[in-house]
């Protein structure tokens, strides 16, 4: 299993744009990008977020399109340092990869001195339970969770600020299904949904003016 000590040999980058990073061993792979002109103009209001990826047998940086196509053109407004590992075999759901996931964030939030306040997790299908598994395991190191194309069993239990992304279109995670968990989640405090007129579970690009419209929410909660 990975531990900490590997996370604390990475050199982390110190110019702007999207990096692929690889451990001196080659055990972890990851993508960062990092907003305007670096770790010169990184304050402690910068934000933190982490983006899991979609299932499958991941490919080198598998999630590096996530940040590049979706995530990074929809929130370019927020300014946020934006980190993207591969996961070990495909499926966040498991113990080493819930460890890779958080010493990696905790590695990034410590080094460039982010705002704790300021921190989401993130995911698509896959990706999307692991988020909400993550926020609910650690709840005091997001601020808040958006699960796109997907939700986990266990996503009434968590207490951090919750928007669900989904589609009636949807043939793995249909939206009708998260009222059967949660109740309407638009009758919560704590949780929001949006309908996304995807035509499939796999058209993903459908998701990236979502995700635009969510920053209003983000920033509602981030008290910006």
């Amino acid at each position: 299993m990975m531990n900490y000590l590997s996370f604390q040999n990475i050199s982390l980058p110190e110019t702007s744009g999207i990096h692929d990073i690889t451990s001196s061993c080659g055990e972890l792979r990851f993508s960062i990008s990092l907003p305007g002109n670096g770790p010169s103009k990184i304050f402690s209001i910068t934000p933190l977020v982490l983006i899991l990826h979609y299932g499958g047998e991941p490919t080198p940086f598998y999630g590096r399109p996530l940040i590049e196509e979706i995530y990074g053109p929809a929130w370019q407004t927020l300014n946020a340092i934006m980190i993207a590992p591969e996961s070990l075999g495909g499926n966040w759901a498991t113990e080493p990869n819930e460890t890779l996931a958080i010493n990696l964030f905790t590695k990034v939030l410590d080094y460039y001195k982010c705002s704790r306040f300021r921190t989401l997790v993130t995911g698509y299908s896959a990706g999307a339970i692991g988020s909400a598994q993550l926020a609910l395991n650690y709840p005091e190191l997001f601020s808040a969770v958006i699960p796109v194309a997907g939700y986990s069993a266990k996503v009434e239990k968590s207490i951090v600020p919750t928007h669900f992304l989904l589609s009636d279109n949807d043939e793995l995670f249909p939206s009708p299904k998260i009222v059967d968990l949660l109740g309407d989640p638009n009758q919560h405090p704590n949780t929001k949904l949006t309908i996304v007129d995807a035509k499939s579970h796999y058209d993903v690009s459908s998701y990236k003016k979502p995700l635009n419209d969510c920053l209003d929410w983000i920033n509602s909660i981030w008290n910006l």
